[in-house]
């Protein structure tokens, strides 16, 4: 059995489930799953980004802490550029 080492501290401000990172972009694993979806059924943003009510998350970061890991979910927000991370709202457009 495979241990996960804890993701190490970084110096940056906390994630705050704005959807930012998610849906300008898919990372790897989104990209696989999206890829296996036929064109007519590609949305705008990863299929495992869901809308709480108050913030953006990753149903594959909730059940794998490989993936939580790889992804660096939690490790922070590492973007200059976000700008809506004082704004969190459901997002329909990028």
């Amino acid at each position: 059995m495979t241990t996960v080492k804890p993701m190490p501290k970084l110096n940056w401000p906390a994630c705050v489930g704005c959807g930012y990172c998610c849906i300008k972009a898919l990372c790897i694993l989104g990209e696989m799953m999206v890829g296996g979806l036929p064109e007519r059924m590609r949305g705008s943003h990863c299929p495992s980004l869901y809308w709480t009510g108050d913030k953006y998350r990753c149903r594959l970061a909730e059940v794998s802490e490989l993936a939580r890991r790889e992804l660096s979910i939690d490790a922070g927000c590492c973007s200059g550029l976000n700008s809506w991370r004082n704004n969190i709202k459901r997002r329909t457009k990028t």
